[in-house]
């Protein structure tokens, strides 16, 4: 795992004050995680409200 990558994530939990779900989001390149949670943290919304995940879903 990155720095970038590390970093990004330390990011989303003071953001969120939740951790980044990154076993439903294994398929992404760690370039796409960092996109996605820079999106998350820029619209203030996380990975479920933006779409990119489910809770109905089973991963």
């Amino acid at each position: 795992m990155s720095e970038q990558l590390l970093n990004a994530l330390d990011r989303y939990y003071n953001t969120f004050n939740d951790f980044f779900p990154t076993m439903p989001m294994c398929g992404y390149e760690e370039e796409e995680m960092i996109e996605i949670i820079d999106r998350c943290i820029f619209e203030k919304k996380n990975v479920y409200d933006l779409g990119y995940l489910s809770l109905d879903a089973i991963y």
